[in-house]
């Protein structure tokens, strides 16, 4: 039986895959991915076709890799689980907590602090935190640069104090 003809490696497909399926799932213990290695496997053994002179060599060929690719898949699980473990440890701190409940007040109470500057500087202050500089807020807006670094000028020392106010009370 030639392994190379479409047919003939479309009957051995069907009769190996079941049984490649059951070796793939005895390592993972998972039957959905156990299906997708030896899919992934039976590709690159149709890929190859050419060097198999006999079915035994197929079927060396996909126990070797079916193993292997469990092995790698398993390593790979074993990192994730590790890094997901190490994230839920330090997110779980009460540090983490009360760093995230600050950030939290103090990015609202800044953002309630420009709702209240006068209009025009509001803009200002806003399209500067857009990242626009000077020039590009003096084109959108319409006015001259002057205005605009005496407005951010203004706005920025009524949120720096408003702000000195609320690092007071975490003091």
């Amino acid at each position: 039986m030639k392994i190379s003809h479409k047919k003939n490696f479309e009957l051995l497909f069907k009769k190996l895959y079941p049984p490649m399926c059951s070796l793939a799932n005895n390592y993972l213990n998972d039957y959905v991915q156990a299906e997708d290695i030896v899919q992934d496997i039976f590709i690159k053994a149709w890929e190859k076709r050419k060097v198999f002179n006999s079915i035994e060599m197929l079927k060396s060929f996909l126990h070797v890799s079916i193993r292997n690719s469990c092995i790698n898949h398993l390593k790979h699980l074993s990192v994730i689980n590790k890094h997901i473990k190490h994230e839920l440890r330090s997110n779980s701190s009460d540090q983490f907590f009360y760093d995230h409940v600050i950030e939290e007040e103090v990015v609202g109470h800044l953002y309630r602090a420009i709702n209240e500057l006068p209009k025009g500087c509001r803009k200002i202050i806003i399209l500067n935190l857009e990242g626009l500089s000077n020039q590009e807020i003096a084109n959108k807006l319409n006015i001259s640069i002057n205005t605009v670094k005496t407005q951010k000028k203004i706005g920025l020392k009524n949120l720096r104090n408003d702000l000195q106010k609320l690092f007071l009370l975490f003091i």
